[in-house]
């Protein structure tokens, strides 16, 4: 899992301006469940479930942030609460709050412009170079910008990863 905070608007030469710094303070989610009656409770009726509590903490730019705990701890929560990827459901409650550069309001309206989030089940091709990869989703994402804008944000992409030297390696597969 790994989510890269990056202000992704651009500054009159044309570069990107400077990373961001993200804050999350007393995160809190929680989420109605209805009970099998396995749990002393009568089958149907319904219960909050804590997943996160009180989590707290930043991503600093140019560093690299490690979130970890054990199974079912809510690392995947959290990241899906960070990256404005939990819907706003009846059945969900989450509280909290998340800055950026210690004064933005973090929410949907802006992560795009500032953020990308590679889910940890995401799917690439084996038969893609990394330079294929990025293109395929720039195409798919960023079909409002021309072809040469979706190219540049791809190779400066590449140059920020420090992948210049593998990008037209084929990614393959485990087999």
């Amino acid at each position: 899992r790994q989510m890269c905070i990056r202000d992704r608007s651009k500054n009159v030469s044309g570069r990107a301006n400077n990373p961001v710094k993200l804050t999350f303070k007393n995160i809190n989610q929680k989420v109605e469940l209805a009970s099998s009656g396995e749990d002393g409770r009568k089958k149907g009726e319904t219960y909050w479930k804590e997943i996160i509590k009180d989590a707290s903490g930043y991503a600093m730019p140019g560093q690299t942030l490690f979130i970890m705990g054990a199974s079912g701890a809510g690392k995947t929560s959290l990241l899906n609460i960070l990256s404005e990827r939990v819907t706003s459901q009846t059945a969900t409650k989450v509280t909290g709050d998340i800055i950026v550069n210690d004064a933005l309001k973090f929410d949907d309206s802006n992560f795009g412009k500032l953020a990308g989030y590679v889910m940890q089940d995401d799917i690439l091709y084996e038969h893609f170079t990394p330079r294929a990869a990025l293109t395929f989703a720039a195409d798919l994402k960023l079909a409002h910008l021309s072809a040469e804008e979706r190219t540049e944000r791809v190779e400066q992409l590449i140059e920020t990863l420090g992948l210049k030297a593998a990008s037209k390696t084929v990614i393959g597969s485990v087999l």
